[in-house]
């Protein structure tokens, strides 16, 4: 009898300078192939797409929405998803990676901040927004596009003004339109993608495994079997790669210490910065 395959699920880290945690993949390179992926990924980070030519497919867990030619994408962090062109065609994009929560702070409600998803009953968010119907949120992206490709002057005010008025616009559109959806099939991801977001907001904290399973409402044991069948990755090396990557971040950004920098990401002693390091 053949096993069936575990769904392995890729985690794709982007460094974000704290001074301005946003950054732009474009040109003619990034096409999306057509043949679909056997992964899922997700980043750490929220990624808007806008899709310049052709279709394809958005495939959420497995939930599959149709794309085409100006359609605007918008994931949030820690959503395990995969994209993939019609077959035959090669879809053309460019997207923004960014962090809501960095650069928005002070500028709205801490709660709002992030947009997550890590309920057993999944609010299926407006994924996708068409070109025609959202026409004033294209036209953001686009202005959005146009000055981090250009660079003038001033430049990074102007692109934290318009995504700062996408996001509101398009939390507004999950607010009037998001419905709860069940995710069928997939009773574990829940699970990791609540885990996902507990270490993303708490790395810095002196957190374990035990504790990190106890937040999901599951066993440690069945927590590590269920958490490295979906990522590949043990819990602890995971919690651990977050941390480093925190670190990276702040090596690049500041002249903190690196005792400091131990502190900060949750290792508190140099030593065991310096081995998972």
């Amino acid at each position: 009898m053949n096993r069936k395959k575990n769904l392995i699920t890729e985690y794709r880290r982007y460094y974000l300078p704290l001074e301005f945690p946003v950054v732009l993949i474009d040109g003619p390179i990034w096409v999306i192939s057509d043949i679909p992926s056997d992964r899922l990924h997700f980043h750490n980070c929220m990624e808007l797409g806008i899709c310049h030519s052709e279709s394809g497919k958005l495939e959420i867990q497995n939930i599959s929405y149709d794309f085409k030619g100006g359609d605007i994408t918008c994931i949030p962090r820690n959503v395990p998803h995969t994209t993939y062109s019609t077959k035959g065609k090669l879809s053309l994009w460019s997207y923004i990676f960014f962090s809501p929560a960095i650069l928005f702070k002070g500028m709205m409600n801490s709660s709002s901040l992030e947009l997550s998803i890590s309920k057993s009953q999944y609010k299926e968010f407006k994924y996708i927004l068409n070109e025609v119907q959202y026409a004033a949120l294209h036209n953001i992206v686009l202005s959005a596009l146009t000055e981090l490709r250009e660079k003038k002057e001033n430049y990074q005010q102007v692109v934290k003004s318009l995504l700062f008025s996408f996001y509101i616009m398009f939390l507004r559109i999950q607010k009037d339109e998001g419905i709860v959806h069940d995710i069928k099939g997939k009773e574990d991801m829940p699970l990791v993608i609540k885990a996902i977001d507990y270490v993303e907001d708490n790395y810095s904290e002196k957190i374990s495994v035990d504790d990190i399973a106890s937040f999901c409402c599951v066993s440690t044991s069945h927590f590590r079997r269920v958490f490295l069948s979906i990522m590949n990755i043990s819990p602890l090396n995971y919690l651990n790669s977050i941390r480093v990557t925190k670190a990276c971040n702040l090596l690049l950004s500041t002249n903190y210490k690196i005792v400091q920098i131990s502190e900060d990401v949750g290792f508190y002693s140099v030593a065991n910065f310096n081995r998972n390091f």
